[in-house]
Formats: C-alpha cells, structure tokens, sequence
C-alpha cells in the first residue's frame, strides 16, 4: 500500500529517531528495509551511510535496487564507496547475460562520478589476457557509450586513445561508437584524432568501420585525405547500410572540404536518398565557388528524390554562391513546386490500387536499405524507436492514411512525435523530436541515427516544428508494386 508507506516514511522522518529507525535496515521485510533507509535520508541527523545503500545496487529484489539507485544518485559525495563496490563487481568471475546488463546500466548512470569515471577509464586502458577481462572491457566501452555525458572526460581520452591504437577490431569500433556519442573536450583531442585517423586509412578494417571512424574525428581534423574522401562518396548510395550513409554524411559535414571535393560531391547528388539529401547539402552552406554551385543546382535537378526537399531549405544552401548560380536555381524552385503538385495526383492513382499490394513483398520492402522505414519504426521487437511503433498501426490508419503519411509526412503528426524548432541566441535553427532533458540541455533526433545536443543557456526560442524528421519522397524511391506492397504489409499490421 503506497498511501501506508509514505504515512510510515513521514512518521519516522518526524519522530527523528536514527537509532531506532536503522533496526529496520536489518528486517527480512522488503518494505520496512527500504521505508528505513528512506527516512534515515530524510531526516535531520539521520546518519545513513554508504555501506549501508551501495551493497543493496545488487540485491535481488528489483525494488531495493532502484532505492538504493535513487539514493546514491542524491549523494555524490558517497562516489568512492560506489566505485570500490562496482571495482569488486567488475572483477567478479564470470557474468550472466542479466548481471552484465545490470552491471552496465550501473556504470553508465553513474558515470558522472569523478571515482566511477577513473574505474572505467582505467579498466578500457588494461590489457586483455582472459575473455573475462575482454568482456569487463567491453561492457565498460558500452557504459560509457551510454552515460549521456555532457562531455567526455580527459581520462576516458587516453583510454580510447590506447584501444584504438589496439589489435581487436571489436573493441576498437566499440571505442569509436564512444567518441562518436559523447561531446569531445575543445582541447587536447589531437592523439584521439590521430589515433581515429589511422583506424580510418587502414585498409584491412571492415568499410563501415572505417567510416565510422571518419564520423568520429574531432570537428576541425583536417582534410580528408582522396583515399577516405573516395569512401565516404561510394557509402552514400542506397547498396550501403543506413548506418553506413548515416556516418558518411556526419563525416562530410563535420570536415572541412577542398572546392575539388564539393565538386565531386555535387556531382555524385543524382544518387543520394531522401534520408541523406537534405542533410548532405549543409555540406554547401559556406560555398562561394561558382563551379561548385552550378554542379549541384544540375545535380540537384538529376534527382529522382528533388521532391524530398523544401525551396526555402534548398535556397538557404544556394544563399552564398554568385547570381549566376542563384539564376540557374530558379528552374529548380520551379520542378520542386511542380512535382509537389502532381504528388496529389499520383496519391489519388495509387489509392485506387490499393489491395493489389503482396503483404510478403511489403516486409522486405520494409525492411531494406531502401525505404529504409525499420531504421525509425518498429514491428514487435524489431526496429527502431525514433518513430512511432508500427506493430498495430494497421488497426487504425486506413490505405489513404497510410499512403498520405508516406507521401506527405509534414502535414500530420503523431501525438508524442510532434517536431519542435530551436533557435539558439547565435541564430543557429535545431529541427527534431525531443529525445531527452536535462536542467542544462535538450538533445533532439534529428534524423534515424543522429542527435544533436543543445545547451540551455545557449536557446533563445523552443516553437512547434512543422517540418517532420521523415523525408518525403519516399514514392521515388520505390516502384509503384514495391509502394502497394508496403502499403498491404502496413495495413496488415493488426
């Protein structure tokens, strides 16, 4: 009973008496153990320490867990018992796949700790002589993938440093998955970049490492060497994975590229999908050149997926390049418009079909690299989680509704899925859902794999998107039969 619990915890929080409240840290009783350590918190002069709370991270009832997890994330100043409690856990001998979990979650919830930092950063730099230190390794690599912290700290550089410059392949992408999810220091990256940078040039490492390694370079690395540049270019077809396009377009935005790449990266536009294109052009936004501006507005008109794009988002991209180029770009304004009309013609074609589509077809359309739909949305337990769950949505959306939102995904949303609009005080636009808050930041999903983080202080306005993080022009990608099909799998989804 919640009501008799709390009315209990007040009582002993009034009444004051530690010494008579700690017997009940001693009860066989669940919950006269966790109203005790409750009150001994509470109130004045209650005395609770750590050793009476960190052991209990690993009791077996899930209740006292998550006590002692809300205590100890009230009291920062018990860190050094934590780290020595979660030390003895890590050098425990062997780990079920359960205690792993637990264990990981724990490391990277309390990452923040100065003590807890230390531990992981010192067990990641250890040696592997034993697939159970190879594990421990591992798992502290995840943990701090996970940890959401506002910037990574110093220790866990040289320890990353020291995996990347390692032999193991997975260890070394798992590094890599670390730096590419936690904010980097303004200083003192170069041997991380480095380090990243021969990861990248090896040529014996998987392709989609490799660029993954590029997208985790340190803002400002340099230039892309040809041999990494070529790379990058050929991952940005729809053969590739979503992760692996999703790591090229990171890479390309975040280094700084030669005129000769701009062009070249113009030049490969026509084969660009929805879920690349409209990112990929903030690649152009500094450009001046006007042999690159007349590569991409002619690229740009060669696209089977122009319709994806927006004309004040693609005349933001041209804004720097000479008249000649803004001139061209008139034309292109113009198809944008055009193709966004006789989509409404093409919906009231396709609508006419419906029941014609292969439910068994639709699955794979659903799940390939194309449509790439199971990178945002899942069906059961697979897919992912940027979009709203599919697994019923037949239930409820008819064969229009179905078709409009993959036609035109910016004229509704789903509640809980609403875009929001930042705009910070350097004038800086942030489109996306809201992922996550903190007292100091908003991290957004800005695309299937990508987020991006704002600070606080650094926001002017938060307003109502009305642009959805779904491209549009998914019917171009997809042959009539391959739509009808991803319609009917929809559908069937009850």
């Amino acid at each position: 009973d919640r009501f008799r619990e709390h009315a209990l915890t007040f009582a002993l929080i009034e009444i004051a008496d530690p010494q008579g409240t700690a017997v009940g840290l001693k009860s066989d009783k669940r919950h006269e153990r966790q109203i005790a350590m409750i009150a001994l918190d509470q109130m004045q002069g209650g005395g609770l320490t750590p050793d009476q709370v960190v052991p209990l991270l690993t009791e077996r009832d899930p209740v006292l867990r998550e006590t002692a997890r809300w205590l100890i994330g009230r009291h920062g100043e018990w860190g050094d018992a934590l780290a020595d409690h979660l030390r003895e856990q890590l050098a425990r001998d062997g780990f079920r796949e359960k205690e792993q979990q637990d264990l990981k979650s724990l490391l990277a919830q309390f990452a923040g700790t100065p003590s807890v930092q230390q531990l992981l950063a010192s067990h990641v730099k250890a040696g592997v002589a034993s697939d159970q230190e190879f594990t421990v390794r591992l798992m502290c690599l995840s943990a701090m993938q996970t940890s959401g912290l506002k910037q990574m700290p110093e220790s866990w550089l040289v320890s990353l440093t020291n995996v990347l410059a390692g032999e193991d392949g997975t260890l070394k992408s798992a590094a890599v998955a670390v730096v590419r999810a936690l904010p980097l220091p303004k200083t003192g990256t170069e041997e991380l970049a480095k380090a990243l940078r021969l990861v990248a040039l090896h040529s014996g490492t998987l392709p989609e490492a490799r660029i993954e390694a590029v997208a985790a370079m340190p803002a400002g690395a340099g230039t892309l060497e040809p041999e990494l540049f070529s790379l990058l270019i050929g991952s940005l077809g729809e053969e590739a994975s979503v992760n692996a396009r999703s790591a090229a377009v990171e890479a390309l935005l975040k280094t700084k590229l030669t005129v000769e790449q701009q062009a070249a990266l113009a030049d490969a536009i026509p084969r660009i999908g929805p879920l690349e294109l409209n990112r990929l052009l903030g690649a152009f936004e500094t450009s001046t050149e006007e042999e690159v501006g007349m590569k991409l507005v002619a690229g740009l008109k060669q696209s089977p997926v122009l319709t994806s794009l927006r004309v004040d988002a693609v005349t933001l991209r041209l804004a720097k390049f000479p008249a000649s180029v803004q001139q061209q770009a008139e034309a292109l304004y113009a198809t944008i418009n055009v193709e966004a009309a006789r989509q409404k013609e093409r919906l009231d074609e396709v609508v006419g079909l419906v029941g014609q589509g292969d439910i068994r077809r639709g699955q794979l359309v659903f799940a390939n690299s194309k449509a790439a739909c199971v990178a945002c949305h899942a069906i059961g337990y697979k897919g992912g989680n940027i979009g709203p769950d599919l697994s019923r949505i037949g239930k409820i959306r008819t064969e229009r509704d179905l078709l409009e939102s993959l036609l035109f995904p910016s004229v509704s949303f789903v509640r809980s899925y609403e875009p929001v609009l930042i705009v910070t005080h350097a004038g800086k636009q942030v489109s996306g859902l809201i992922r996550r808050e903190t007292p100091d930041e908003i991290v957004l999903a800005t695309g299937a794999k990508e987020e991006a983080r704002v600070l606080r202080a650094d926001i002017e306005e938060i307003r109502p998107g009305n642009v959805s993080i779904m491209p549009a022009g998914l019917e171009t990608q997809l042959t009539r039969e391959q739509l009808l099909d991803l319609i009917a799998f929809l559908k069937s989804r009850q």
